[in-house]
């Protein structure tokens, strides 16, 4: 089922761009509202850096691909 949405992102000229490491294969994700990561401590730094890392990722291909 994820490979049909992969190829049907490819087919319609879709980039996909992973995260960083092996700790964020799929991108940038985030718990919250959930035990140890409550509402009350916000988004934790962790997934903040997820986020970072993907979209510093996006950027240096963006890079790459300018013509």
């Amino acid at each position: 089922m994820k490979v049909n949405i992969l190829q049907s992102m490819l087919i319609f000229g879709m980039i996909v761009v992973g995260g960083e490491d092996w700790t964020a294969p799929f991108g940038a994700s985030a718990i919250t509202n959930e035990a140890p990561f409550t509402a009350q401590l916000g988004v934790q730094p962790q997934f903040i850096n997820k986020g970072k890392g993907l979209g510093r990722r996006v950027a240096q291909l963006a890079v790459r691909m300018e013509p």
